[in-house]
């Protein structure tokens, strides 16, 4: 490969980077401005690849997709048909050793001194060569704590923001001390009230009756918080009481079984007396 060639597939790797895990081949080609490179989605079609174009206008470049796997690059290693740039988001270390010896080293290159050397250990062969450069992080899935969501009223929240209400308006009831259909309810009667309101006189008008209804709130949730902690100190105590009254009874219990077998036992000791007495007087007669 030339050194022109090298230069512009360096230049191409800079953009192409962004589209996953790239690598880049060592085959000669006919022309130095021709570039192949095979993606690993249809989706890549279009304005990635038009912004590429736009960024090397010297490159001829030959557009294709192939598969989203190292495995497919090692069957047209095999055929000696291995494009001069591949991407592929599902890199696998071991079917990569199977392709470097057909790839150029980047070690050495600007590009991959950019990276932190963290991000190239996956990548480096056991010699220090590089043959393939990571994407920058891509987005696949969205993990949710729904419990988290449905503590802190989350969906209640995003409702406020959504119908326009401002950040004080919805912390006026958005609180996890607050139960959703409580909260629902609050801040229905915001978004009804902003909704009926005009920036007349009926927008200071309702500025007011805001204001006025999130003091009522606040004092409702202060009222709330109060009635809920005297519940909990009221709760707490009878659940001592309950669990003294049972631990009671549980004693009481242990001491009449306790008195219980100490009878058995002394019954169980005057009867054996008795036979004893008995068999004692038989053998007198005798």
């Amino acid at each position: 490969m030339g050194k022109y060639k090298r230069g512009m597939i360096m230049g191409f790797l800079v953009f192409a980077a962004a589209a996953g895990c790239v690598g880049c081949g060592s085959r000669t080609v006919q022309a130095d401005n021709h570039i192949k490179v095979s993606l690993y989605d249809f989706n890549l079609l279009g304005e990635y690849t038009d912004y590429v174009e736009a960024q090397v206008p010297d490159a001829e470049i030959e557009w294709s997709v192939g598969k989203n796997t190292l495995n497919f690059y090692t069957y047209l290693q095999k055929h000696d048909d291995l494009p001069d740039i591949m991407t592929s988001r599902r890199f696998s270390v071991l079917d990569a050793q199977t392709l470097k010896d057909s790839l150029l080293d980047l070690s050495e290159t600007d590009l991959a001194s950019s990276y932190h050397s963290v991000y190239l250990d996956k990548y480096r062969n056991e010699e220090g060569t590089v043959n393939w450069l990571p994407a920058p992080g891509v987005f696949d899935n969205l993990v949710v704590n729904k419990a988290l969501f449905d503590q802190y009223q989350i969906p209640e929240i995003v409702s406020g923001s959504v119908s326009g209400l401002t950040k004080e308006e919805i912390l006026s009831y958005a609180t996890p001390d607050l139960p959703a259909s409580r909260m629902k309810k609050m801040r229905s009667q915001l978004i009804e009230a902003k909704k009926n309101a005009s920036d007349t006189a009926e927008g200071t008008a309702f500025r007011e009756y805001t204001e006025n209804l999130i003091k009522m709130m606040e004092t409702s949730l202060q009222q709330f918080k109060e009635n809920n902690e005297k519940f909990e100190v009221l709760s707490s105590l009878v659940k001592e009481h309950v669990l003294d009254e049972k631990n009671q009874e549980i004693k009481d219990l242990y001491d009449n079984l306790k008195e219980k077998d100490n009878l058995i036992k002394k019954l169980q000791e005057e009867a054996a007396g008795r036979e004893a007495q008995r068999s004692g007087s038989e053998a007198v007669r005798c």
